[in-house]
């Protein structure tokens, strides 16, 4: 669960009403998770609500806290960077963008940081970036994906026409036609990502070992 914001101020700017507007509530869910005897528990921010630098600061912090209090911090830590979306104007106007270098930079300090963390990265970044960051601590990617509604269910072909129009609206500056939940910049295929891994020499992997043989929380740290 993303706290998307841990800026107070920022926060509520984005939240300012309904169930998500609690910033305290939402920043316990972790703890809550723990509690209830949930030690697989993620964390994350989205980058460009507020400076990356704080957001990243909070998040060592997020995760020092779970470590210390219940010797198991984040399995996983997620550092998706805001894209273009319909009805998001945050989205087109982003208040803290962060450049590529900060990124890569960002991500070499958490990986540092919390080495036995998985590092998330999603289909929002480049497949150039994909590959920049793999060799920075990036551990875990998202391939195939498709954000807009129902998208999982239409076939190849039309999902391709509606990455081309997406494409094309991206060079044009025109948005309208985007439906999806963000714009994606990853549209490669499941087998093409993995054939990427392969050639740079990783070892792409879909095991549930874990959660099988019960490898969470303090067993993983």
């Amino acid at each position: 669960l993303f706290q998307e914001t841990y800026h107070p101020e920022a926060f509520k700017k984005f939240h300012p009403s309904g169930p998500m507007s609690d910033y305290e509530h939402r920043l316990q869910t972790m703890d809550r998770a723990h509690i209830a005897g949930m030690d697989d528990v993620g964390i994350g921010a989205l980058l460009g609500l507020h400076d990356y630098r704080f957001e990243c600061l909070a998040m060592l912090q997020h995760a020092q806290h779970l470590d210390r209090t219940y010797q198991a911090g984040p399995l996983t830590i997620s550092i998706p960077r805001i894209r273009r979306a319909d009805e998001a104007p945050a989205a087109l106007s982003v208040s803290y963008p962060v450049a590529d270098e900060d990124f890569a930079k960002l991500v070499a300090v958490l990986r540092c940081a919390v080495p036995y963390t998985g590092m998330i990265l999603s289909t929002r970044e480049s497949p150039e970036m994909h590959s920049r960051l793999l060799n920075l601590g990036i551990s875990q990617m998202s391939a195939g994906s498709r954000t807009d509604v129902g998208s999982y269910t239409k076939g190849d072909i039309s999902h391709e026409t509606e990455l081309a129009a997406q494409h094309a609206n991206e060079n044009t500056g025109d948005h309208e036609e985007r439906k999806g939940q963000f714009s994606l910049l990853d549209d490669r295929p499941v087998d093409e990502v993995v054939y990427s891994l392969m050639e740079s020499g990783f070892v792409p992997s879909f095991c549930t070992a874990c959660y099988r043989k019960k490898r969470t929380g303090a067993g993983i740290m």
